[in-house]
């Protein structure tokens, strides 16, 4: 991920207040241009991810962002967060798994 992200200019946010996203970045992800963790649950909305800086945001925030990269590793629901963010909040999401 992290040669993925290197040279990207746009807008990025890692996808998940839980702890995929807390090994992620525990294990040397480069979080320097992540905006915000993102998770479509209200109770974890403007709190922090345990163990960083991040705050929690809905996916909403991105929606007037010009091809926002979303870093999703959410195993199984993968395929359900990106349908719903194209469909619902940002046709231009970029994602990287």
């Amino acid at each position: 991920l992290n040669h993925k992200i290197k040279d990207m200019k746009n807008p990025f946010y890692l996808f998940g207040a839980h702890i995929f996203s807390q090994f992620l970045i525990a294990f040397g992800l480069d979080t320097s241009k992540i905006k915000f963790i993102l998770d479509n649950s209200d109770s974890k909305h403007n709190k922090r991810l345990y163990g960083t800086k991040f705050e929690i945001r809905s996916p909403q925030v991105m929606k007037q962002d010009l091809s926002p990269v979303v870093i999703l590793k959410a195993g199984v629901y993968n395929n359900e967060i990106m349908e719903d963010i194209l469909s619902n909040i940002n046709s231009s999401a970029i994602f990287l798994e």
